[in-house]
């Protein structure tokens, strides 16, 4: 597993992730864009550049940390290795945004579920996670977990942990030293022409942003909020968790596209109510909306029965358990170098603060690969000690 630890000020992050891991970026890209040029010749230069460049919204600093990168990466490498076969060219800066646009322009598969109260052993929620996507170099050899800490100038941010890929300044799946947790899921809903150009937040970077931007009390409804005032391109479900009960919701999921006159484009979908009128002590997330949609899967039901089942979650190995009722591939067989699959599984004891991690490894399920335990607080630590 290739951890990161970034400090300083978005550029000298930047650099640092560019200089780190100038290779990868550039064999990462190359293979996804060679990807989608092989279904649909033209479409990198004329769709997915052009969008890339104009159609999201980073914010100063995001950009900062992209041009952070590449600063790093032309340090690192000779010009001749930071060509981009696929584009005939050197990487440039509207090609890291559109690695940046990676999880918008790739469908993201997933599944979760979030856990509180009697079904855990502490009663603090604990959220189980399954990231399912084809086996792209870029994810599937690359995937670096990353250990941020706040910058100069940033007292209100949060260090968090997060698995994402190289040249991304995004998360897929992250956590923060306060315990909030979130995580993003495809939804089939696709845009119209309007919501192309409509100054979109890159999904990977929308959910960097809640981890690292609200505090553990009401993050949830926090995020919803967010969510609401940020366009998106296609159609997501959030799963958002906390570290207790009793300062808001533990957890939920947020269904979020681009039909903005419904909801103001995003809704909660908290806890379902039990016959009693009490609400479950769970929440179950896949690739489809309840509220705005009422799909409904087979992969939704088995961790609903799982979340349903038996008296508590004891252990990790229990929440594990409970995340490979929907892994991919379905029969428990190994992932081969370019197969789709879970690419990565987590576990996040988001009151411990505490995210245990299982990244894909050739010739095993995700089931055998060993998980590593990371301390969010003490990790981050560390890397504030590395600042000082």
């Amino acid at each position: 597993m290739k951890i990161l630890e970034l400090w300083g000020t978005p550029r000298q992050r930047g650099f640092a992730h560019g200089y780190l891991l100038a290779a990868e970026i550039v064999s990462g890209a190359e293979s996804g864009f060679r990807f989608v040029e092989k279904f649909n010749p033209g479409t990198m230069k004329n769709r997915v550049l052009p969008l890339a460049g104009m159609g999201f919204r980073f914010s100063k600093a995001e950009t900062e940390e992209m041009l952070g990168i590449l600063a790093g990466m032309k340090a690192r490498l000779p010009a001749e290795e930071l060509k981009i076969p696929a584009l005939g060219r050197a990487m440039s800066l509207v090609d890291l945004k559109a690695l940046n646009t990676f999880g918008d322009w790739y469908a993201l598969g997933c599944s979760s579920a979030a856990v509180w109260g009697e079904k855990t052993e502490d009663g603090t929620a604990a959220v189980v996670r399954n990231f399912d996507f084809m086996g792209l170099p870029i994810i599937q050899k690359y995937q670096v977990l990353v250990v941020m800490a706040p910058g100069p100038g940033e007292q209100d941010a949060r260090g968090f942990i997060g698995i994402t890929h190289p040249g991304s300044v995004g998360a897929i799946t992250a956590l923060s030293e306060e315990g909030v947790f979130a995580a993003i899921h495809d939804v089939m809903v696709r845009p119209q022409q309007k919501d192309f150009m409509q100054g979109n937040v890159p999904r990977l970077l929308a959910i960097r942003r809640i981890v690292r931007e609200l505090p553990a009390k009401g993050a949830v409804e926090a995020a919803v909020a967010r969510c609401k005032s940020w366009n998106t391109l296609f159609g997501n479900n959030f799963m958002v968790a906390t570290p207790a009960p009793g300062d808001g919701l533990p957890a939920g999921v947020i269904e979020y596209d681009t039909r903005e006159a419904m909801d103001s484009g995003a809704v909660l979908r908290a806890p379902a109510a039990n016959d009693d009128g009490t609400l479950r002590n769970f929440v179950v997330c896949s690739n489809h909306h309840r509220l705005r949609g009422r799909g409904r899967g087979e992969r939704y039901r088995s961790l609903v029965s799982g979340a349903t089942a038996g008296e508590k979650f004891s252990s990790v190995e229990a929440l594990f358990d409970l995340a490979e009722r929907t892994a991919v591939p379905r029969d428990g067989s190994a992932i081969v170098e370019g197969g789709f699959g879970t690419q990565h599984q987590v576990v996040a004891l988001t009151g411990k603060k505490l995210l245990y991690v299982r990244m894909v490894e050739f010739g095993k399920s995700i089931a055998e690969v060993a998980p590593v335990a990371f301390d969010a607080v003490k990790a981050l630590r560390a890397v504030r000690e590395h600042a000082e």
